[in-house]
């Protein structure tokens, strides 16, 4: 899957604009968003935060806190967990 077929899907599911995924936000949905996005892209499909970061526009560093934020969102919200495990098997 590429970066933006990936923002795309995340996008959705959280019922944020992709746009929304580049701009600065604390909190919310579109946090919730970004985290998913870089933890996906990261861990699951092992693009590295360099490019991750410029899909967002972000620093690499910055993308790898927000991966972890992605891990511990699908750890402790189910939804988010059964969500990615279907996207997963597609």
């Amino acid at each position: 899957i590429n970066l933006e077929e990936l923002r795309s899907k995340v996008a959705s599911y959280f019922e944020v604009s992709e746009e929304s995924l580049n701009r600065r936000s604390r909190g919310g949905q579109v946090s919730q968003a970004r985290a998913l996005f870089c933890y996906c892209a990261m861990r699951k499909f092992n693009y590295s935060g360099t490019l991750v970061g410029r899909t967002l526009g972000m620093g690499s560093s910055s993308v790898s806190r927000a991966a972890q934020r992605g891990e511990e969102l699908v750890l402790s919200d189910k939804e988010v967990g059964r969500w990615l495990e279907r996207f997963l098997e597609q």
